[in-house]
């Protein structure tokens, strides 16, 4: 029986927690010089379809494109690391968080999805040279943590959970 306590707890203990100080509300927050930042949902100024029509005719089995656009070249959050770690709480699902670099134009950022790229790790199908994988660390209390796997180069991202709706943009600057 004593043994059986001691493991359990020595398995408690092994597990990763959330950080204690993270704050309590739902959102997506990541920690810069001691203070938490809580990143706002991405408003999509716009969104542009290629091959509808033949979608149509088709009854669905052509390809059809969608760029998602964000206005303005830069996301108002702007991240100094390249390896940011981001918690979330209440909001989606860990098995469906990505995150996805944005393609520029002149004025603003846009995301290219494809119904023939999607598949169950890619629900919105966005182009796979655009997707940086991440680690993702599951608390007790449902909170997670998303980790780029590797380093993320100057640019614009949007971290997701599914879709280019429900998803959180941010830069990364240089250093």
């Amino acid at each position: 029986m004593y043994f059986s306590v001691l493991l359990l707890l020595l398995l408690q203990l092994a597990s990763p927690s959330a950080p204690l100080d993270m704050p309590p509300d739902s959102g997506v927050y990541f920690k810069q010089e001691g203070k938490w930042i809580s990143l706002k949902a991405s408003a999509v100024a716009g969104v542009n379809t290629k091959g509808l029509g033949q979608y149509i005719q088709t009854d669905g089995f052509t390809g059809l494109e969608m760029d998602f656009v964000c206005q303005g070249v830069l996301a108002l959050i702007r991240i100094p690391s390249q390896k940011p770690i981001f918690y979330a709480r209440g909001i989606g699902l860990p098995s469906d968080a990505l995150v996805v670099q944005f393609e520029q134009k002149k004025n603003s950022r846009y995301l290219r999805t494809s119904l023939s790229n999607s598949n169950a790790a890619n629900k919105a199908g966005f182009r796979e040279k655009a997707i940086r994988k991440v680690d993702i660390v599951i608390f007790p209390d449902k909170s997670f943590s998303i980790t780029p796997k590797e380093d993320l180069k100057p640019g614009e991202y949007l971290l997701t959970f599914g879709n280019a709706t429900n998803s959180y943009d941010f830069g990364i600057d240089r250093r």
